[in-house]
């Protein structure tokens, strides 16, 4: 006799929220009034739908391609490279269920 077991995943996927307005309009049609080169755009849409369907951080971390980065110091921010240039700095609050990230920057960090 088999016995099927349906799978359920233990957490959902994560949420994500925006520090500044104008990082947010990057999902929106006024993304070019952003000022950011359209491949960023093109770039930080498609990384935002990878945080969205990681679980926790450790899916982030899984994902070489995205060159997920903790930044050094106290701000408890991490970094994934949109191309040579630009990042996206956030954090990751991982206390809540599901698991929060909040996009603090998009840009060139130098």
């Amino acid at each position: 006799m088999l016995t099927y077991f349906s799978y359920q995943r233990l957490s959902s996927s994560m949420k994500v929220r925006f520090a500044r307005k104008i990082d947010a309009l990057v999902e929106t049609d006024q993304a070019n009034s952003t000022g950011l080169p359209a491949g960023v755009i093109a770039s930080a849409r498609t990384k935002l739908q990878f945080i969205r369907g990681a679980r926790d951080e450790r899916d982030l971390r899984q994902w070489t391609s995205l060159h997920f980065k903790r930044l050094k110091g106290d701000t408890n921010e991490c970094s994934i490279r949109l191309n040579d240039q630009y990042r996206m700095h956030f954090t990751l609050d991982s206390s809540c269920q599901p698991n929060e990230i909040e996009v603090t920057f998009i840009g060139d960090p130098h």
